[in-house]
């Protein structure tokens, strides 16, 4: 499934709004159906909504269902992986190596 985030805003804060994201996601999403998630034209994510959202999809579905693509805007990007580290992760390239 893809998710494209900047069809619900372009900013992007709070683990409250986090968590209402990853429900509305979860809410389109097929058993063991993989995700892949745009952040394309997103302008600003905090770090907290970042680590619920995204952090929080990973630990529901684990890291191989769900991916990141398409072109972000930098600061988005370094927040995004910021989230990730604190989760054990690298960066947004290192979850999705099996998502198709």
């Amino acid at each position: 499934m893809d998710f494209r985030l900047s069809k619900y805003g372009k900013v992007f804060s709070t683990r409250p709004r986090g968590l209402d994201m990853r429900e509305t996601l979860r809410a389109q999403l097929s058993p063991g159906e993989p995700v892949s998630i745009s952040f394309d034209a997103v302008l600003k994510v905090s770090q907290s909504f970042s680590d619920e959202f995204l952090g929080g999809l990973i630990a529901e579905l684990g890291p191989e269902r769900v991916r990141v693509e398409g072109a972000m805007v930098p600061a988005v990007e370094r927040v995004l992986n910021r989230a990730l580290q604190h989760r054990g992760f690298n960066s947004v390239d290192d979850i999705g190596a099996v998502a198709a």
